[in-house]
């Protein structure tokens, strides 16, 4: 179902461990890359298996998420988080951007795109207007309890969705490439060194390095854009600073 439907369904990254409060507690620098990329990378191995597509989007588990981890999503792979408005207010009190939170299509927090979302449990119908209003991506969590009246609480807030007017359902990859991040595969180039436009044919893959040695890597699609995505870093120096600082690590295993 998720392979077909592609276009419409998301999987997305739910933390690391899952255990509570994972993305709000206080780490090192170090620490945040490990656990963050270690993510990254049992995605990559599920989506090597299955063949499925994981959005890089984070929703931390229990809605924790720190301003230094929110700075670290964009460094280590990610693309955006998704958060409700008061779990990112209540793990960020002391925050100045925390008081004007809500009001904006979308927030950027230390460069980090955030989407809201919502519970769809009880009378959700008053968010969904106001979110319609201010322009924001409607997105809607549950968990399995939230169905055990059987899936008709989902035919009927879709119905109300589409009942706004002109609604466009997407994953959330395309929706926060569209809305957050201002591009799109048709609009992305790449430029070599002697200023010629390269042209790629559909399904080319391509790793790339810019300044500063970020890495890339570029997929074709079949309109002759294409789309980049970060990679991890794995210079030695990058390398070295996660072994000289694993006593910090292990001390978080229990």
């Amino acid at each position: 179902m998720f392979r077909e439907l592609r276009s419409r369904l998301s999987l997305l990254i739910h933390g690391n461990n899952h255990t509570k409060g994972e993305l709000g507690r206080r780490y090192t620098g170090a620490q945040r890359v490990f656990l963050l990329r270690q993510a990254i990378q049992r995605i990559e191995r599920l989506e090597s298996r299955s063949g499925l597509a994981v959005s890089r989007a984070m929703v931390p588990p229990h809605g924790a998420c720190s301003e230094e981890m929110l700075a670290a999503l964009p460094i280590c792979g990610f693309e955006a988080a998704c958060i409700s408005h008061g779990s990112l207010r209540a793990h960020n009190k002391s925050a100045a951007w925390a008081k004007t939170l809500g009001y904006r299509p979308y927030e950027i927090v230390r460069g980090c795109p955030v989407l809201p979302r919502w519970g769809f449990s009880g009378d959700v119908k008053n968010a969904i207007l106001l979110a319609a209003y201010l322009k924001q991506a409607i997105i809607l969590r549950g968990h399995h309890q939230d169905l055990k009246d059987g899936p008709k609480v989902l035919d009927d807030l879709a119905g109300f969705v589409n009942g706004l007017g002109s609604v466009k359902w997407m994953n959330m990859t395309d929706l926060v490439r569209s809305r957050c991040l201002g591009k799109s595969a048709q609009s992305q180039q790449i430029v070599e060194d002697n200023g010629s436009i390269m042209k790629p044919s559909s399904g080319d893959v391509a790793t790339l390095e810019a300044a500063g040695g970020a890495r890339f890597e570029v997929t074709a699609n079949q309109s002759g854009g294409i789309m980049p995505r970060l990679l991890a870093d794995t210079s030695v120096s990058f390398i070295r600073r996660l072994l000289t600082e694993g006593r910090d690590r292990l001390s978080l295993v229990r």
